[in-house]
């Protein structure tokens, strides 16, 4: 993944905007389009399939949508102290992240030669294990 998130379905540009503003013009699309599609922006979702309705999530997109933070949410979920966002670069970094990884049963070659992409890929198993919509 080369993109914030919010761009891996639709990629639009804006002149003096910053994330903030493309988070809410992405928000807006969405739970309009949910809106115009269901009627509602609650969306009953069928993880196992339609044939086992006892397994129903309801996925709410209402404007504002949940805003997760990534070190802090890492941080809850792993139970520990990560190192400094603007210290990822060192060998102490790079050593905790290891330990870490082994001590939760993570790809540790995702951490290897840290880099952007190499955190997105655990960041996105981790907080997508998460279900934060159910």
């Amino acid at each position: 993944m080369t993109h914030n998130p919010e761009f891996t379905t639709c990629e639009f540009y804006m002149a003096y905007a910053d994330y903030n503003d493309l988070i809410e013009i992405t928000e807006s699309l969405v739970s309009g389009l949910v809106y115009s599609i269901f009627g509602s922006y609650i969306v009953k979702y069928h993880p196992d399939g339609p044939e086992n309705p006892d397994n129903v999530w309801e996925i709410d997109f209402t404007p504002p949508f949940k805003r997760v933070p990534m070190f802090p949410s890492l941080e809850d979920i792993l139970n520990t102290k990560l190192p400094s966002p603007d210290q990822l670069h060192t060998e102490e970094a790079r050593m905790a992240l290891d330990r870490l990884c082994i001590a939760n049963k993570l790809r540790l070659d995702y951490w290897i030669n840290w880099s952007e992409n190499s955190l997105k890929k655990n960041v996105s198993t981790l907080l997508s294990s998460r279900n934060i919509h159910k």
